[in-house]
């Protein structure tokens, strides 16, 4: 593997974990933080912030060559090539996804767990839950899940991003 391809996957799989952090975190307390106040100001800046989302996801998993080279990240290495071993770069990759899966399911399993019991509590004392309570615990409960399905499907995932 050489430098230039080392740098383009850890730039890839920065992307990957950068985006499903801001999809399955960042984004949802946003939207539900701003659902009940929605005003025009606050439609704009939620179409703004999706578009940032969006174009960072292009520039970090599809224009990586470019960045490297702007970068000039291969530049002042003694050797053109990294020695990784027995690993290719598919099972470089299926590591980072096998980590990003993982944080996602040790970052919310606490909050998951903790949040499902609390409502459990309430139901019982038939108490309502509020629906910022509800937002919370269903995004964790869906980062939980995501998280599993990275972890499971790691082979799919590398084929989705065309790595070779």
């Amino acid at each position: 593997m050489t430098t230039k391809d080392f740098f383009i996957l850890v730039i890839k799989l920065f992307g990957l974990y950068s985006i499903a952090v801001t999809l399955f975190v960042t984004l949802p307390q946003n939207i539900s933080f701003m659902l009940p106040h929605l005003e025009l100001q606050s439609t704009i800046y939620l179409i703004l912030m999706i578009a940032l989302v969006i174009g960072l996801f292009f520039l970090l998993i599809f224009k990586t060559p470019h960045i490297v080279r702007l970068l000039k990240l291969e530049k002042g290495f003694d050797n053109k090539q990294l020695d990784l071993g027995n690993l290719n770069t598919q099972e470089i990759v299926k590591i980072g996804i096998f980590i990003i899966g993982g944080f996602l399911i040790i970052n919310n399993l606490p909050a998951f767990i903790s949040q499902s019991w609390s409502a459990f509590y309430t139901d019982i004392q038939s108490q309502p839950l509020n629906a910022n309570y509800k937002s919370n615990w269903l995004i964790s409960g869906l980062n939980v899940v995501i998280g599993y399905f990275m972890i499971t499907n790691l082979t799919f995932i590398t084929r989705l991003l065309r790595i070779k």
